[in-house]
Order: structure tokens, then C-alpha cells, then sequence
């Protein structure tokens, strides 16, 4: 089985509502990409095994987090903007070079949060959600 590293994940984003786009690959440290899919039970009355259906709705969801910095043109300002949009969104697991997997797709920015300790660092981490189908293709 292959393994790898996915050192140089590359995450980049296009606003729609101020029509800005933001490599988001070093303003965060976390990314993580959640696929699903429905399995609809269709078993009828008096069976003894449940039935299910491997058609259902398929969803996907991507989590970022990273430390926050909040000066007009970064991270903070752009989430701000954007917050309920649709987002063109583009996801590398091992980076952006040519060949690498490159999943893309429309999804809404539904989380945005910003926390931090007293005497710690200020951390971000948003949640966009899927409003269309992840396309999956190389770079």
C-alpha cells in the first residue's frame, strides 16, 4: 500500500460576493475533507435482515482551522465577507503540483470562529459545507 505525506496541502477559495480568491494554504494548519453517503433502508415489514440502498445522497464537508490574523486583506476580512456564500473552493491533499489529486467544488461557508486564550494565540476555523458536487481531477 503507497503512503504519503500530505506536507504541502494546497487549499485556495474565490468569494463570489467581492469576487476576491485567497490561497488559504499557509494561513491555515488543518484541513479535513469529510465525504458521505446515505445508505436509505428499504426493508419492508415482516423481514428478518434490513435492506438497505447504496444509491443515497452523497454530501461532502471541509474543515480548515489556523491562527488568526486579522489585518484587511487576510483570513479574517475574507471570511467576513463571505459568510453564508458560496465559495469556489479547491482542495490538494499533497499539494498542487502537476499530477497531484485536486477536488474542487461550490460550498457554503456556514461556520466561521474565531477563539483564543488569554496569554495564547488567536485561532480561526471555519466550516464550508456542500452546495454542489466535489469534483475530483489533477492539477
Amino acid at each position: 500500500m503507497a503512503r504519503s505525506t500530505a506536507r504541502d496541502t494546497h487549499l485556495s477559495s474565490s468569494n463570489p460576493v467581492n469576487s476576491a480568491s485567497m490561497n488559504l494554504s499557509g494561513r491555515s494548519n488543518n484541513a479535513t475533507l469529510s465525504r458521505s453517503s446515505e445508505a436509505v433502508e428499504a426493508t419492508v415489514f415482516g423481514e428478518t435482515m434490513r435492506f438497505r440502498v447504496g444509491d443515497g445522497i452523497q454530501d461532502w464537508e471541509l474543515s480548515i482551522s489556523g491562527f488568526f490574523d486579522g489585518a484587511a486583506s487576510n483570513v479574517g476580512a475574507y471570511f467576513h465577507e463571505g459568510l453564508s456564500a458560496c465559495m469556489n473552493l479547491v482542495y490538494g491533499p499533497q499539494g498542487s503540483g502537476t499530477g497531484q489529486e485536486k477536488l474542487s467544488g461550490c460550498a457554503i461557508l456556514q461556520d466561521y470562529e474565531i477563539s483564543g486564550e488569554l496569554e495564547g494565540a488567536v485561532e480561526f476555523s471555519a466550516t464550508f459545507v456542500a452546495a454542489g458536487a466535489l469534483t475530483q481531477s489533477t492539477f
